[in-house]
């Protein structure tokens, strides 16, 4: 699945996550050759062990509500 298909945007970007800590941290690096993105999710409260959980979840709705606000990705 390419990254933009799976973070739900249609702009050709790059993503990158992965876990530290034993799946305690996540992260999402999102971007492309102008702009980039950083995430990180400290904490695995509700013991989910899934790579990725619902973290890409907070992502889309960041970028969704960043690309609301007139930002354009180009």
């Amino acid at each position: 699945m390419h990254a933009s298909e799976k973070i739900g945007i249609k702009r050709d970007v790059f993503l990158k996550t992965g876990t530290t800590n034993e799946n305690k941290e996540r992260y999402a690096i999102v971007g492309n050759e102008e702009v980039l993105f950083g995430f990180l999710r400290q904490g695995n409260e509700v013991n989910d062990f899934s790579k990725e959980g619902n973290f890409l979840l907070g992502v889309q709705t960041f970028l969704k509500d960043v690309s609301e606000k007139n930002y354009k990705w180009e």
